[in-house]
């Protein structure tokens, strides 16, 4: 089973994108927000979060994998020195390999309009308090880096899927500068 990561600050179509990409696939597909597996309260963002998240992933995917799944979209705030290692640490520990990161990003005047007009039960506040993380989502060497300012989602979509298909017939999307698309473990 291939693993796809759809990473993100708050408000760049994280969610949406990931439950529409998993509708392309040409087999069985499954899409985990992390948002999902680790709703808490009280909220707080820090290193036992990011081990829950890591955690419960690594608890979903064999499920997936005993479903038939030949792909999963795992969708969330996953960045480097945050949730992403401990998201890959499950993906290994599942004995499954990450195929690509996909990192969408946008403009912070369209992230700020984007989680207004968003019905997500977190509160906008907090939401738009964590828009600078679209810098570190930018930063993600192995990713694929995908500005989605003026996109709408079907286009979004529509890019990733096209990556996607191209990744599986051995072609690849076009990473981020210094990435390379895929995984490769770091030291």
């Amino acid at each position: 089973m291939r693993v796809v990561i759809i990473t993100g600050a708050p408000g760049v179509g994280k969610s949406e994108t990931a439950r529409r990409l998993t509708a392309t696939y040409r087999v069985k597909a499954a899409c985990l927000e992390t948002d999902d597996v680790a709703c808490i309260s009280p909220w707080a963002v820090d290193e036992d979060l990011y081990r829950l998240m890591g955690h419960n992933v690594a608890a979903c995917l064999p499920n997936f994998r005993r479903w038939g799944a030949g792909v999963t979209v795992v969708a969330g705030v996953l960045l480097p020195g945050r949730a992403l290692p401990w998201v890959e640490q499950a993906i290994e520990t599942c004995g499954l390999r990450l195929a690509r990161i996909y990192a969408l990003t946008a403009e912070q005047d369209e992230i700020r309009r984007r989680i207004g007009a968003d019905p997500k039960p977190q509160q906008p506040g907090h939401r738009l308090a964590w828009t600078w993380l679209d810098e570190e989502a930018r930063a993600i060497p192995r990713a694929t880096v995908l500005d989605t300012t003026r996109m709408p989602l079907s286009s979004v979509t529509g890019r990733l899927a096209a990556m996607e298909a191209a990744g599986r017939r051995g072609h690849g999307g076009r990473p981020a500068a210094g990435g390379s698309g895929g995984f490769a473990p770091s030291g």
